[in-house]
């Protein structure tokens, strides 16, 4: 910013977005297990489908954020996006070594056409090492995605980038979102996590480690000190079954609507093995008729009962539930170390 220049922008989260961690067999390997199942089921319940993994002989299950496998000598965790920012320091604590680690900070800027990306492209130029091409940067406008700024190489042990969240997201993040986000590797991975997994207050320290490596080549990061009263805004993000209703309703749902004028209600129903659902209720058949003769035998019992007959019928609800129960984290370039 220009000096004197009033700040317009409003930090919505700070964390960690993304770790790789490996653990040898024990009590370590044990408890992140555990909480990688916990973390499974979690996912699941709200409606995202997991698939089998397999990443540098490591074998196992993803889902949403969240990949974990075994092999022979270690066993390896994987969180990303939101599961990251949640439990990344948990993930970080119970580890015995960190491949990779990426840490962002994402503001609003009330500025909405405002271009961070062009402003840190420009800023870069004051450095030494960019000047002399010892350091890589390359600034995009034309993709998809947004724009984006990035600086060093993905290969190297930081790799710096500055993007537009709202376009990124598709929608998700609000118009005016910018990320800043160092994704780190190697010795340097190594050095952050132990550092984030030790400090009493996470977000501070990620804005912290975020700020100090941004302002290294002179690109500043519009974002003072988080308070302990801070909270992150972060929006939630659709799960594959929101997804796949949304899917339905734009994609599917014009071609029945179409075919089902041409062929007709019956037989779109049939076709789409919907035949034997009832339109009202919205059961099956075989359902509903199971339902249908149950009720028709509570009334045949009630009808033999002798005139009088006040005993509680053993089909009545019991009011007694105690007994009752309710039962209810896209690969990127990296380069794995060794477990320990």
């Amino acid at each position: 910013m220009f000096v004197n220049e009033p700040q317009t922008t409003l930090c919505m989260s700070a964390g960690i977005d993304y770790v790789t961690a490996t653990t040898k067999p024990g009590i370590r390997e044990k408890i992140l297990s555990g909480l990688a199942r916990t973390w499974f089921a979690s996912r699941e319940a709200e409606g995202y489908r997991p698939n089998q993994w397999s990443f540098n002989g490591y074998v196992g299950e993803t889902i949403d954020g969240l990949s974990y496998g075994q092999r022979y000598d270690s066993s390896i965790v994987r969180v990303s996006s939101d599961l990251a920012r949640l439990h990344g320091r948990t993930v970080l604590r119970m580890s015995e070594h960190v491949s990779r680690l990426d840490v962002q900070v994402t503001l609003i800027d009330d500025v909405v056409y405002a271009d961070w990306a062009d402003r840190a492209y420009v800023d870069s130029r004051n450095d030494g090492r960019v000047t002399a091409g010892i350091t890589r940067t390359s600034l995009r406008h034309d993709s998809p995605d947004g724009a984006m700024f990035t600086l060093g190489s993905r290969v190297s042990e930081r790799y710096y980038r500055i993007y537009d969240k709202k376009a990124e997201s598709k929608g998700v993040w609000p118009p005016g979102s910018w990320r800043w986000e160092i994704e780190y590797k190697g010795n340097r991975a190594v050095r952050v996590a132990a550092h984030l997994a030790t400090d009493a207050w996470s977000a501070e320290a990620c804005r912290s480690v975020v700020q100090t490596g941004f302002s290294d080549y002179g690109i500043e990061l519009p974002c003072a000190r988080l308070p302990r009263s801070w909270r992150d805004a972060s929006p939630r993000e659709e799960t594959d079954d929101e997804k796949r209703l949304e899917w339905l309703r734009t994609s599917i749902r014009p071609t029945i609507e179409r075919l089902r004028e041409t062929l007709g209600h019956a037989q779109m129903l049939e076709v789409l093995g919907l035949d034997d659902v009832d339109l009202v209720t919205g059961e099956f058949a075989d359902e509903q008729q199971k339902g249908d003769d149950h009720v028709h035998a509570i009334h045949s019992r009630r009808r033999s009962k002798p005139h009088g007959d006040t005993a509680p019928s053993s089909d009545a609800p019991s009011s007694d539930l105690r007994g009752s129960s309710v039962t209810g984290d896209q690969d990127r370039s990296e380069t794995s170390g060794p477990a320990g």
